[in-house]
């Protein structure tokens, strides 16, 4: 992941391609990221990273075991490092708007996008949050999933 480039979008490329393999494990998902910070206490089975990269605030890495997705990853980026909806789009295809929970009053307006490997049977699914106040991406969660 590139420290030099703030918006670089090519680590997101590089970790969208890892999770489509369908092998990436939580472990691999962290040092592809940064290094171990240690237990999330918001989720089961989380763990914090430190980002290697200046352009991230913040990551976690986690498990949805109640849908068997074994690798999740939730991602803020630093307030001057977020990037366009367009930007993401030209990295990793088109997004399109989903809604919000229906008592969610704070969060900005969020996007969709999948990325699909066939031959591995696995989907990606990147969901993008704006700042409310800019309209750039504040924050990712991206996971993946094989069908059977």
């Amino acid at each position: 992941m590139s420290t030099t480039d703030t918006h670089d979008l090519d680590w997101l490329d590089g970790l969208v391609k890892g999770l489509a393999t369908g092998t990436m494990t939580r472990e691999q998902a962290i040092a592809f990221l940064g290094d171990d910070a240690g237990p999330d206490s918001s989720r089961q089975g989380g763990r914090l990273v430190r980002p290697r990269s200046k352009s991230l605030a913040s990551a976690s890495v986690y498990p949805l075991d109640h849908i068997g997705t074994p690798v999740a990853v939730e991602i803020a980026f630093a307030p001057d490092a977020m990037p366009t909806l367009d930007a993401l789009a030209a990295k990793l295809g088109p997004f399109r708007p989903m809604p919000r929970a229906p008592d969610d009053f704070r969060s900005g307006d969020k996007f969709a996008c999948y990325v699909e490997r066939a031959d591995t049977k696995t989907t990606v699914r990147i969901f993008a949050e704006q700042d409310r106040t800019s309209k750039r991406i504040a924050k990712l969660f991206v996971d993946a999933y094989t069908s059977k």
